[in-house]
C-alpha cells in the first residue's frame, strides 16, 4: 500500500513537472492516468486496508486530469477574458519604488483623487498608485473601484503579479471561485509563493474541491510548520471533510499557538 502511494505521488508530480514546464498534456494525462491505474489496482488487492490515502491520490490525479484538459483547451482564452473585462479607468499617478509591493503604503495622490485619475503630465508611473487604490477600495468594500483600477494596471502590465493576485482574490470576495482559480493557477505555474497557496486552496474549496485545498496547504505547512492561517484553514477543512475534531484541534491548537486568533465558535465545534 505504501509503495503504491509512494509511487503514484511520485508519478504525479512527475505529470505536474511535464505540464507546467513543458506544457505536454499527453504526457502528463498519461502519467496521471498511469497513477490512477496503481491506485485502482492496489485498493483491488487491498480492499480491506486503510485506504484514505491511495484514494486522495486517486482522485487527486483525476481531478488533474481534467484541469490539464480543460487548460489544454482553453489557455489562450484564459489571459484575453482577464483582460478584456469593461469599464477600466486609468488610476492615477505615483511613484514606482513600490509597484509590485502588495503591502506598500498608499500614496496620498490616491486617497485624494481615486482610481479614476489622469496621470500627471510628467508621465508618470500610475502602475504604483493603481495597486495602492485597488488595495484601498478592498479594504473599504469598493469592488467595482477596486477592479476598474486592477484592470487599468493589468492594461499597463499585463503580467503585474500583484494585480493578478488582487483581482483573484477579489473574484473569491464575490464567490466567482472559478474565475478566480484561472487567475492563480496561472500565477502558481509561474512561481508558487504562500500568498498563491492560501487564496488557491480557498478558491479550490469555495469551488467543492476540498481534496485539492488541502493539498496546497499540506504543501505550504511542508515549508513553513508554524504557518498560523495555513494551520487554522487546516483546522476547519479537517472538521469539514472528517467530521472528527481530534485532528481539527490539533491543528488548531498549533495555529493559536503560533500567533493566530482564537475562534470562539470553532471550539464550541472541537467540544472547548
Amino acid at each position: 500500500m505504501e509503495a503504491a502511494v509512494k509511487r503514484a505521488t511520485e508519478l504525479s508530480r512527475e505529470a505536474e513537472l511535464a505540464w507546467k514546464e513543458n506544457q505536454d498534456a499527453a504526457r502528463a494525462l498519461a502519467l496521471y492516468q498511469q497513477a490512477v491505474d496503481l491506485c485502482l489496482e492496489a485498493e483491488e488487492k487491498n480492499p480491506k486496508a486503510n485506504l484514505g490515502s491511495l484514494r486522495f491520490r486517486r482522485a487527486f490525479c483525476e481531478t488533474q486530469m481534467d484541469r490539464v484538459k480543460f487548460d489544454a483547451a482553453t489557455g489562450s482564452q484564459r489571459r484575453i477574458a482577464v483582460m478584456g473585462a469593461p469599464g477600466a479607468t486609468p488610476p492615477a499617478a505615483a511613484p514606482p519604488a513600490d509597484a509590485g509591493n502588495p503591502e506598500a503604503p498608499v500614496p496620498e495622490a490616491a486617497r485624494a483623487t481615486g482610481a479614476g485619475a489622469q496621470p500627471a503630465e510628467d508621465g508618470a508611473r500610475p502602475v504604483a498608485d493603481g495597486l495602492a487604490w485597488a488595495r484601498d477600495m478592498l479594504d473599504a468594500n469598493g469592488d467595482r473601484e477596486a477592479r476598474e483600477a486592477l484592470m487599468a494596471v493589468l492594461r499597463v502590465e499585463p503580467d503585474n503579479r500583484t494585480a493578478r493576485l488582487l483581482l483573484a482574490a477579489l473574484e473569491c470576495k464575490r464567490q466567482a471561485f472559478q474565475d478566480a482559480l484561472f487567475i492563480l493557477e496561472d500565477l502558481q505555474a509561474e512561481r508558487e509563493d504562500e500568498c498563491v497557496q492560501l487564496l488557491i486552496a480557498g478558491a479550490y474549496l469555495g469551488a467543492k474541491q476540498p481534496y485539492r485545498a488541502m493539498l496546497e496547504l499540506d504543501k505550504l505547512l511542508a515549508r513553513t510548520p508554524t504557518h498560523p492561517d495555513a494551520l487554522m484553514n487546516m483546522a476547519h477543512l479537517s472538521m469539514e471533510l472528517s467530521g472528527k475534531p481530534a485532528e481539527a484541534e490539533r491543528y488548531y491548537r498549533l495555529a493559536v499557538a503560533f500567533g493566530a486568533p482564537r475562534d470562539p465558535d470553532f471550539e464550541k465545534r472541537l467540544g472547548f
